[in-house]
């Protein structure tokens, strides 16, 4: 999970995890469009990937599709965010 992903720092993270094969759950808070196209990105690179319009500090946000999560990456308000882990 990229918090942050749908852009700029965030969005180089997400595209670098996904050049070495990583499964990436594209988070942003405000714009699902660019998330989406991040992702369409990350399935160019031959991996998978998901977009979501969350706030991470949400408990209610879940990312089950691939069995849990094995890294969060904060690049949005890293201080703000609770762990999900």
């Amino acid at each position: 999970l990229v918090t942050g992903a749908a852009r700029n720092i965030g969005r180089a993270i997400a595209l670098c995890l996904a050049s070495g094969g990583a499964k990436v759950a594209v988070n942003t808070r405000s714009n699902i469009g660019e998330a989406r196209g991040v992702v369409e990105e990350i399935k160019a690179l031959g991996t998978d990937g998901e977009a979501y319009l969350a706030d991470v500090a949400d408990p209610a946000l879940r990312v089950a599709r691939w069995g849990g999560l094995g890294a969060v990456w904060g690049s949005e308000y890293p201080a703000k965010h609770a762990i999900l882990l």
